[in-house]
């Protein structure tokens, strides 16, 4: 029986920990001498490209909810762009939001999953915790992918080998900033863009007997490529596209139509042929 009171099978993660604490430090210490025009709008550009092309499009609208099929090559570059954000490995997102998504549409969730407490605790349990379960969540076709095994083993090499491309083509400057601070503000803002999203916003479709349906929050809606517009999710999980509204910004959404138009994406779901959720109670995969 899993424990719903919020003393159950939460455990501190220390890899987590030392990862968000080794990027952090050394980005902060290093940013008063390596700070400059230059090396923040490659930070920058480095961030908004993962994000955008790894995180939104290829892994979690991509991969994760099947929202539109593309080349294999492709999906496999996107994966490996996703591992440049910093924010783990591949199995392991994957596993975290196919484990959140579960529980959070019950209508009994343990407190970890749920937004009712301040954003402290949250961003406690979320950077340097993890909720443990034996269920695998993932799929037992994306667990046996080879490529998502690789990335998932080697996560972490490859964001150092990439520091040391930084490094080396640019100075220690440009690893400083593009390398460390960059990951170390990834971590931060991922966490912060899920608890805004949850927390507060436009309930545009209640979903029954869910403890979390997500809220629409316009500005960071946009400032994170589209997923801000969570309560569109959370209702058309299936959907391609998360900005419904022409207001409602989403870059995410604006990617996958060009894919489609030049050949490299087909099968879109588009939020109008897609069923919307109306009720709790998920099957976990």
């Amino acid at each position: 029986m899993q424990r719903v009171d919020g003393n159950g099978p939460v455990r501190w993660a220390p890899a987590k920990t030392t990862w968000f604490l080794v990027t952090g430090v050394t980005g902060l210490l290093a940013m008063p001498l390596a700070l400059s025009v230059e090396t923040a709008a490659v930070g920058a550009a480095l961030g908004f490209g993962t994000f955008l092309f790894g995180h939104t499009v290829g892994l979690h609208r991509g991969v994760l909810h099947r929202s539109y099929q593309m080349p294999l090559g492709l999906r496999n570059f996107l994966l490996w762009v996703f591992v440049l954000t910093g924010l783990g490995g591949p199995l392991w997102w994957m596993r975290a939001h196919n484990q959140r998504d579960h529980w959070q549409n019950q209508d009994a969730s343990p407190p970890w999953f749920r937004y009712d407490h301040g954003p402290v605790q949250d961003f406690w349990w979320n950077v340097h915790t993890v909720y443990v379960e034996d269920r695998s969540y993932v799929r037992e076709e994306d667990r046996l992918d080879p490529w998502l095994g690789f990335l998932q083993r080697t996560w972490l090499l490859q964001n150092l080998a990439f520091f040391a491309v930084l490094g080396a083509v640019g100075g220690w400057e440009h690893l400083a900033i593009g390398g460390f601070l960059r990951v170390w503000l990834s971590l931060i803002l991922h966490w912060y863009v899920g608890y805004e999203a949850h927390s507060k916003g436009e309930l545009r479709y209640p979903v029954a007997g869910a403890t979390e349906c997500g809220r629409n929050r316009p500005i960071l809606g946009i400032l994170s490529l589209g997923e801000g517009f969570h309560n569109n999710h959370h209702a058309f999980p299936d959907s391609a596209r998360i900005g419904f509204r022409s207001r409602e910004i989403d870059i995410g959404w604006w990617v996958i139509v060009g894919m489609e138009a030049i050949g490299l994406a087909w099968d879109v779901n588009r939020p109008e042929a897609c069923r919307q959720r109306t009720s709790a109670s998920v099957p976990a995969p």
